[in-house]
């Protein structure tokens, strides 16, 4: 979030845009009448927000559980109220011990306050304030890019989201080779600055410089695991030499070696060295 001083002092576009956005949003329809209806006109300090949310978790009463996954029978019209973020069925759909088993499970809603505890979140009751808080900062947090965190603490306080031209974040696999880096980017982001952003989340996940495997060792290693070794690494020794005879191998053992580390370096670091197939002759 930003600070009064960078209120101040903004004159870079990020911080320029977040003004602009927080201005947007102040006038949204939807947070007005909360600021009006539920604060009565007075906006929280980021000191009382957790013991609002805290008291109005109790004044909501017990979290609702929400059904998932329920398929809509046929003869029911579904109907997607757009203005309202809603979509109900024409008959109302009535869940009974006939119908196929769904999932349950809570909402929460969530927000950022600082210091010890960074975040405080709650499950949500059906026509609970809190619930409301959920729905308004989930539509923020689209409409602005906005984190859904900043979002609630924006509806409670007015404090201004900040969001950065470039936000890197990776989703990690068991097999290195899997993972991926995820960039949202801001169009009008430097391409220099894009770089530097992937540099250095790359090296966050891999600290190990990665180095491009050659043309040989990639096809070495695609025709070793397209025909496993079933056959024996002899046969396919001398099969790799007879079709490849530029990159033929003198040595049964390179050959091994050489598809066991090409598989491993595009594996990635930390995979076993065990080669397909190993045990079977």
């Amino acid at each position: 979030m930003m600070s009064s001083r960078q209120r101040e002092r903004a004159e870079s576009r990020e911080a320029v845009l977040a003004i602009l956005c927080w201005d947007e949003a102040r006038h949204d329809r939807a947070v007005r009448e909360f600021r009006e209806q539920i604060l009565e006109g007075r906006l929280l300090s980021r000191s009382e927000v957790d013991k609002w949310m805290t008291g109005q978790a109790d004044r909501d009463g017990p979290p609702t559980i929400w059904l998932r996954d329920l398929p809509v029978p046929e003869g029911f019209k579904v109907i997607h109220d757009r203005r309202r973020g809603v979509m109900y069925t024409k008959p109302p759909l009535r869940v009974g011990s006939g119908q196929p088993a769904g999932s349950g499970g809570l909402r929460y809603v969530a927000c950022m306050l600082g210091g010890a505890f960074p975040t405080a979140a709650f499950p949500t009751a059906k026509d609970g304030v809190l619930e409301r808080v959920r729905h308004i900062s989930q539509t923020l947090a689209q409409r602005f890019s906005w984190n859904p965190l900043q979002a609630a603490l924006f509806l409670l306080t007015d404090e201004i989201p900040v969001v950065p031209a470039i936000k890197v974040t990776s989703e990690v696999s068991r097999v290195p080779a899997y993972t991926r880096l995820i960039m949202d980017i801001d169009p009008m982001a430097a391409p220099h600055a894009v770089l530097e952003s992937f540099r250095r989340g790359r090296r966050e996940l891999f600290p190990r410089r990665l180095r491009s495997l050659s043309v040989k060792h990639l096809r070495l290693a695609s025709f070793v695991t397209l025909r496993g070794v079933d056959e024996g690494w002899a046969a396919l020794h001398k099969e790799w030499n007879m079709k490849h005879r530029k990159w033929a191998y003198l040595r049964l053992n390179i050959f091994k070696r050489d598809f066991q580390r090409a598989r491993e370096r595009i594996l990635g670091p930390g995979v076993s060295r065990k080669s397909p197939g190993a045990g079977k002759r």
